[in-house]
């Protein structure tokens, strides 16, 4: 379904409120693509052993494609540092 807009029919919009209307969806449609990409496309953003080292440093990969490598580093507390 394709949706036409003439520009003098966006005048008026609030498009801070449709933003966030919409963020939701935009979000996981964000991530299905990420995830499409991951699963599709055979290139990666860096290379294994890269990966590998960021694995043995605690950080765990949750997404990695050609465009992006996304991961969480567990926070330190007093002890650890």
């Amino acid at each position: 379904m394709a949706v036409v807009l003439e520009r003098d029919a966006l005048r008026g919009l609030d498009r801070r409120r449709l933003r966030e209307q919409w963020a939701s969806l935009a979000a996981q449609r964000y991530e299905a693509a990420v995830r499409e990409r991951e699963r599709t496309h055979p290139g990666r953003l860096i290379d294994a052993e890269t990966v590998a080292a960021l694995e043995s440093l605690g950080a765990r990969v949750d997404a990695h494609t050609d465009r992006l490598l996304r991961f969480t580093v567990p926070a330190l507390d007093a002890e650890g540092l």
